[in-house]
């Protein structure tokens, strides 16, 4: 049976592109006194940027810092602000692979979050049914698993999901059958802590 993409690449955009007027930056980004003491553990003002930036981006969108990846510039300025870095440190932290996989990993124990593993896919389906029913369309059904994917303390990386035609999702859901191949690009830190990225499209 074909499969499409749920999401245009517009749409996938949309999901990924991460906040960078000053409400959304406020809404997701202000860190706690708690936050700010484990920031200031680093010395280094590029370490306490870098590390915020991995603590801020761990809880929403719900990920960790990719490889190479700098952020929007005003998101790097609202944390920077918070936790007294010059922003333009961040270019120091972004080429230091070494040691943005420690805070990355720091992270996950200190927070006990997860990386995305196969059992999340199975999950995620069957929690997924009774909302396709009312939902079938793809951004609603992207958009409450990523949220689902934030309450369980789950860092998603890169997730696609593919599906059948909608007649055919809707037909599938009806019969108690799992309408979604959900199939996760395999985003997840490997042994040096690296994302693995050879499935994106």
């Amino acid at each position: 049976m074909p499969r499409r993409a749920v999401l245009s690449a517009a749409q996938r955009s949309f999901f990924e592109a991460l906040p960078t007027e000053s409400v959304e930056l406020a809404k997701h980004y202000l860190l706690s006194d708690e936050d700010l003491a484990l920031v200031r553990e680093r010395r280094r003002q590029e370490n306490r940027l870098g590390f915020a930036v991995q603590l801020c981006l761990s809880r929403f969108p719900g990920r960790l810092l990719r490889v190479g990846e700098n952020p929007p510039l005003p998101l790097i300025r609202f944390i920077a602000d918070q936790v007294g870095a010059d922003a333009g440190a961040f270019g120091t932290y972004a080429k230091r692979a070494e040691t943005r996989r420690e805070h990355a990993l720091l992270l996950l124990e200190r927070f006990a979050l997860t990386t995305f593993k196969g059992h999340h896919i199975r999950e995620l389906v069957r929690w997924l049914v009774p909302i396709a029913v009312d939902s079938p369309s793809g951004n609603p059904l992207v958009g409450a698993v990523l949220d689902e994917l934030r309450q369980r303390g789950v860092c998603s990386g890169y997730v696609q999901f593919f599906i059948t035609s909608p007649s055919q999702r809707r037909s599938a859901v009806l019969a108690g059958a799992e309408p979604l191949d959900v199939r996760p690009c395999q985003a997840r830190i490997d042994r040096s802590g690296e994302y693995d990225r050879a499935c994106m499209g």
